[in-house]
């Protein structure tokens, strides 16, 4: 798979190796435009049919809110938010996880979508006691980064991340490509932490 370039690999034999567009790799979706954005769409599909296939413990009328909420937990979203916090996703992609997370409890709770029934997703997260997945996504990514600084300087990881003997990104020197550039997970994460350290302070 080929990602912003267009070399050829061939096996020992002279034979090309085959290209791909994208691939599975370890759960995750990779493509080669480098994009999140496929990845978002492939996790909350897979999301969405494990949902509807537990349509009759959501409507059961034994089974209480806190187990359906927790059952909700543990199988549908620790399998939206696998490995997600390695990636920086767009806002656009954050509000899909959001309103999908939304739209799940509110089937849970039975409880018509706000535009018929007029409640509002903070009163639905307040009720199962839930919080925006987009905040548990940000408090994991901020825990990734922790553990990368506190990996020592000869740790791969931490060298392809950050700078030696420093919390700071790394900064590789690259051709700077037309247009505005890619966002890049370190950066928006070590900005996000900049920010809130001055908010306290």
């Amino acid at each position: 798979m080929n990602i912003h370039h267009h070399g050829l690999l061939s096996q020992p034999s002279g034979t090309p190796v085959k290209r791909v567009e994208q691939v599975v790799y370890l759960g995750s979706l990779l493509t080669a435009c480098a994009s999140a954005g496929p990845e978002v769409s492939r996790r909350l599909g897979e999301a969405r049919c494990s949902f509807k296939a537990l349509t009759k413990c959501w409507s059961h009328a034994n089974v209480t809110l806190h187990w359906k909420v927790e059952l909700y937990t543990s199988c549908i979203v620790s399998k939206l938010l696998y490995g997600l916090e390695a990636l920086w996703l767009l806002q656009a992609d954050v509000q899909r996880i959001d309103a999908f997370h939304c739209r799940c409890l509110r089937s849970i709770c039975r409880i018509q979508p706000s535009y018929f029934s007029r409640v509002p997703n903070a009163f639905i997260l307040h009720k199962t006691s839930q919080t925006p997945l987009s905040t548990t996504l940000a408090e994991r990514q901020d825990k990734l980064y922790g553990y990368i600084v506190n990996l020592p300087d000869h740790a791969l990881l931490r060298r392809c991340t950050l700078e030696p003997g420093s919390d700071r990104p790394r900064q590789w020197n690259l051709k700077r490509r037309r247009g505005r550039p890619k966002l890049q997970w370190a950066f928006s994460i070590y900005k996000r932490r900049l920010g809130a350290a001055f908010s306290l302070g």
